[in-house]
């Protein structure tokens, strides 16, 4: 110190929240967190049962100057949607994803299962909420169905961030959500499947390292029951690589 210098303080007495959660990490350091959200629960909110606070209990504190209390999510996945979720462990880093997320410098990837025949390939360019909204599909396989002609797997990329953009563009084109209870067509509403929409990676440049991360999560239980073959071929190609 030698005078003038300008200090900045940070306090936080917030509390760490008393919920307790399974949940499998992904990937850890002193900056960020992504853990493998479950269905079913919420991403943050003012009640008790939400994944930040499950979270909380779970990770290592920051030793940065401005840590946070506890993670703070960086983007949401809806109650019902599982898979990669990104926490902030300090402000900075906090503010700096945001920011990458709203300037689309995120790259997010999904598995979908929807209903009927469908293209091999599609791109989906309907607005939503008045403003552009893309996303794009590719069908991984077509399990055969006598009522539904066919169940799709699909890989689906957003290009745009807009809420339930992936379920309301699946819809728009009438191939919905398996499982969605917003978004579905009369009559052809899946029961006791669960909801088929998963986050299964996202790829960012580390705000701080500047390397380029990958944070993926395997298939969950509820797409291995629906596409069993699917998952064991792929699950054969990589335990051969």
């Amino acid at each position: 110190m030698h005078g003038g210098e300008i200090l900045t303080l940070f306090q936080d007495n917030a509390a760490v929240p008393d919920f307790a959660h399974p949940i499998d990490i992904l990937y850890e350091d002193d900056f960020l967190l992504a853990v493998d959200k479950p269905a079913g629960l919420l991403t943050n909110g003012y009640t008790l049962r939400t994944t930040e606070h499950a979270v909380a209990r779970l990770a290592e504190r920051s030793g940065q100057l401005d840590a946070l209390p506890f993670p703070r999510a960086i983007h949401r996945l809806d109650f019902a949607t599982s898979g990669v979720l990104l926490f902030a462990k300090n402000r900075k880093t906090l503010q700096d994803l945001s920011s990458a997320f709203k300037q689309q410098q995120v790259k997010k990837e999904y598995l979908a299962g929807t209903l009927g025949k469908m293209p091999a390939f599609g791109s989906v360019q309907v607005p939503l909420d008045g403003k552009n909204a893309v996303t794009d599909y590719q069908v991984l396989c077509c399990r055969q169905s006598q009522k539904y002609d066919c169940y799709n797997l699909l890989w689906v990329s957003p290009q745009t961030g807009r809420t339930h953009q992936i379920r309301r563009h699946l819809m728009a084109i009438h191939h919905p959500v398996i499982g969605d209870p917003i978004y579905f067509i009369p009559g052809q509403r899946v029961k006791r499947r669960g909801f088929l929409l998963r986050a299964i990676s996202l790829k960012f440049k580390h705000p701080v390292s500047k390397h380029q991360l990958d944070i993926c999560c395997e298939m969950s239980r509820r797409f291995r029951k629906v596409f069993p073959a699917f998952y064991l071929n792929h699950s054969r190609d990589n335990s051969s690589t």
